[in-house]
């Protein structure tokens, strides 16, 4: 059990190990990096026009713990260009520090009191920061003039990938320009297993219903309500005693480039919980689908965009997500069997203590034999599948295997069970 943390209009709420986002933020452009603005409402704004979506590839957002040197210089000078803009051209809808007010300005407002429409606490946290991100990307992209540039998300659900990014943290100086100076988390810092766990995340992704998951007119989801502020604060302050800036505050949790990745993780597990179960629906209340937001796109044009338009990422946004693998616990005494969908992909952690037990009766035995029951694999009307198992190589991804030794790389997928030694 946490302490529980003052509750402020700018700051999240964490008791028990589950955060209430209670965030604030205005206009104007704040005086400096990891300042608290006065005045967040930004420049005066145009009328706003339609936007529309146009014909880039569609390409994967991918898991920002994977990024290999190219991936990261290229994320890394889009945030120095952005950077720049707001010291060349403060006045620049577009610039870094017009981009955290704009959060700002949706989040409570700033230091005295003025706000804009408030997107947390309802059923517009998750396409509002839909579009946020969205738009966010396309600046970076432009001002690299790069076409192809996708966010990376930070998949702290996974075990394995709770550090902050290599990316964010290496170095952990201000020459990195996805580094921020008010970020307690440093290069090793791990996610608490309480804040995001299996116990965390499992009845979050099995919520029933959107109003459970994502929230409803007039409240919070879940997954806002949980893991979305619990990482916010800790990455701010990783003993979790107070909230601080840059993203334990609402009115500054922008201004920290950590909070795109942190935020397309959130995104991915709206998509994650729409394909864990047929009965997982987004509303369809045209109150939600009709409702308008406001951005300034990667042309300094003030577009309105809507939720109907956010809900078809690839087709409307151009961007997917990447293979994930997910971690789960694994008990051998009292098994628990893994449901998969298809084009899924679960990574088996076993305890050292089951791993014991293994070695042991392999030394007695003389053989090492293991089997793995993969179960409740349902599969389109006359479609074929394959279950590709790969051992001992935790970061493995469905897209670099192509080899197997013997039949376990062609092992057709059954609607019932299989069982394979």
């Amino acid at each position: 059990m946490y302490n529980q943390l003052q509750s402020t209009r700018r700051s999240f709420l964490l008791n028990a190990a589950q955060l209430s986002g209670a965030l604030g933020l205005a206009e104007g452009i704040a005086p400096m990096f990891g300042a608290e603005p006065q005045n967040c409402a930004g420049p005066k704004t145009p009328i706003p026009v339609k936007w529309t979506p146009d014909n880039n590839p569609i390409l994967p957002r991918l898991p920002a713990s994977t990024l290999n040197a190219a991936e990261m210089a290229k994320l890394r000078s889009a945030y120095a260009a952005l950077r720049n803009l707001a010291v060349t051209r403060p006045n620049d809808p577009r610039g870094w520090l017009q981009q955290g007010d704009k959060h700002c300005w949706n989040c409570g407002g700033g230091l005295d009191g003025q706000a804009g429409e408030e997107i947390h606490g309802s059923w517009l946290f998750l396409p509002w920061h839909r579009a946020f991100l969205y738009f966010h990307e396309r600046i970076l992209g432009a001002l690299i003039n790069d076409k192809n540039l996708r966010l990376a998300y930070w998949d702290w659900n996974n075990a394995a990938h709770r550090a902050v990014p290599p990316a964010w943290v290496t170095p952990n100086t201000s020459v990195n320009s996805l580094f921020d100076a008010n970020r307690s988390a440093v290069a090793g810092s791990q996610v608490p297993n309480s804040l995001v766990g299996p116990a965390i995340m499992n009845p979050i992704l099995a919520a029933p219903t959107f109003a459970n998951f994502g929230g409803s007119s007039n409240a919070a989801g879940q997954l806002e309500n949980g893991p979305h502020g619990a990482v916010h604060i800790w990455c701010g302050n990783t003993n979790l005693s107070s909230a601080r800036v840059d993203m334990g505050l609402l009115d500054t949790a922008a201004q920290d480039p950590i909070f795109f990745a942190h935020h397309a993780n959130i995104d991915r597990l709206w998509d994650v919980w729409l394909k864990a179960a047929t009965t997982h629906k987004n509303p369809t209340d045209s109150a939600w689908l009709n409702h308008r937001f406001t951005f300034w796109d990667e042309k300094s044009r003030l577009v309105y965009i809507t939720v109907a338009d956010v809900i078809n990422m690839s087709n409307n946004l151009r961007y997917t997500y990447g293979p994930q693998i997910i971690h789960f616990p694994f008990n051998l005494e009292n098994p628990t069997f893994l449901r998969l969908t298809p084009d899924s992909n679960r990574n088996i952690i076993l305890p050292d203590q089951v791993k014991s037990r293994i070695t042991a009766a392999n030394s007695v035995n003389q053989q090492r034999l293991t089997t793995l029951r993969v179960e409740g694999v349902t599969l389109p009307p006359n479609a074929k599948g394959i279950y590709r198992i790969v051992a001992n190589k935790p970061s493995a991804s469905a897209g670099e295997i192509t080899e197997a030794p013997n039949d376990l790389n062609q092992t057709p997928a059954k609607s019932d069970s299989e069982e394979m030694q």
